[in-house]
């Protein structure tokens, strides 16, 4: 993990050098590209510290979202005087189209 005060690039270059980061197949065509396409001259360690560190950054903060979503759905499981069909959560793996296939075989 890095300071940000290493960082020394704007939010917004330090978002496009991630997106590149993430998406090359190393960090040494990360920086070729970067070099080709925008003419920011930076090193693949460097380009791998500002990866790493926003890729973290981001990482938490899913983190914290899912974990107070999470909470809040056993406080409202909870709670008795809550009427369950206002908050029910319907989560679908794999196959999510196959309500809607047999609701048309079944309307048809």
């Amino acid at each position: 993990i890095i300071d940000k005060q290493e960082i020394k690039v704007s939010p917004q270059v330090a978002e496009f050098i991630t997106k590149v980061g993430a998406t090359s197949r190393s960090f040494e065509d990360g920086e070729r590209i970067l070099k080709d396409l925008a003419c920011i001259s930076i090193s693949a360690p460097q380009i791998r510290k500002i990866t790493e560190y926003i890729g973290m950054q981001v990482f938490e903060d899913v983190k914290q979202k899912s974990e107070e979503t999470y909470n809040n759905i056993i406080e409202l499981s909870k709670n008795d005087t809550v009427n369950k069909n206002e908050n029910t959560m319907v989560i679908e793996f794999d196959g999510s189209m196959i309500r809607e296939l047999l609701e048309r075989i079944w309307n048809s």
